[in-house]
């Protein structure tokens, strides 16, 4: 990761770019659903769909470190919220075949995109504030 430029915008983000077409695959999947499948289903699994991204954004364009990582923890929420809702149209068998498989494989690889990320996150803070010239704490967890 360090010899990757700074992202400038969260556009530049392959966390976002990877919540990005998650979403987009969602919302052509529940587009697809059967006529008589429950449409607050649908809704609910686009929103969570929709929400990871824009909690990635969010987080991004905060002014501290400490926000960014609360709202990649907000994202991965609604990520696991996702996870939920396709489980519940795998069950219910709104999805093509090999559809579920497909998009839990993209929730894994996000998944673990966001944890790397946090842990990075994480572990520069306390580098930073050495910088800076103060020693963390405890309290600074």
């Amino acid at each position: 990761m360090a010899d990757r430029p700074a992202a400038k915008q969260f556009e530049d983000l392959q966390i976002w770019r990877g919540a990005y077409d998650l979403a987009l695959r969602v919302y052509a999947v529940t587009a697809a659903f059967p006529m008589h499948a429950d449409e607050e289903l649908g809704v609910q699994l686009r929103r969570a769909a929709a929400a990871i991204g824009a909690h990635i954004a969010d987080g991004f364009a905060r002014f501290s470190r400490q926000e960014y990582v609360r709202a990649l923890h907000d994202a991965r929420g609604a990520l696991m919220q996702t996870r939920h809702f396709l489980h519940l149209a795998a069950g219910l068998a709104y999805l093509p075949p090999g559809e579920a498989e497909q998009l839990s494989a993209a929730i894994s690889r996000l998944n673990t995109q966001l944890y790397r990320t946090v842990t990075v996150l994480h572990e520069r803070a306390p580098l930073a504030a050495r910088e800076a010239g103060h020693e963390p704490s405890a309290l600074d967890n």
